[in-house]
């Protein structure tokens, strides 16, 4: 009697423990497959992250570019500005010219005859 219960007992528990076991293989499983997936996501975000610092060394060096040439084009602004009123100051003195030539009745000293209208335009 009593060996016979502690007998259904022991299979009774072995039961549940091989329950258990099976259990705990199919959630080991489980956690191996989820470290996979995370060691594979790891490499997915460390290869983002060295295309991401590389796209940002690209940016720089193209803001330095960008740079570089907004700076070319503002030299070349203030010599073409200055070279205008180079000119302008070149056309007002020559109306000067043609003006006191005018008064006095002769030519201006360049040789040119210019009419104010053509000196405007």
């Amino acid at each position: 009697g009593r060996l016979r219960e502690s007998r259904d007992e022991a299979e009774e528990r072995a039961g549940q423990l091989a329950a258990v076991k099976g259990t705990l293989d199919v959630t080991l499983a489980e956690v191996e497959a989820l470290t996979r997936r995370c060691d594979e996501e790891k490499e997915r975000c460390a290869e983002a992250s060295k295309a991401h610092a590389a796209a940002e060394a690209r940016c720089a060096r193209l803001g330095e570019e960008v740079s570089q040439e907004r700076d070319k084009w503002q030299a070349i602004e203030k010599r073409v500005v200055g070279a205008g009123q180079a000119a302008l100051n070149e056309i007002e003195a020559l109306r000067g010219e043609v003006d006191s030539s005018r008064k006095v009745g002769r030519r201006p000293a360049c040789g040119i005859r210019l009419e104010r209208e053509a000196c405007a335009a």
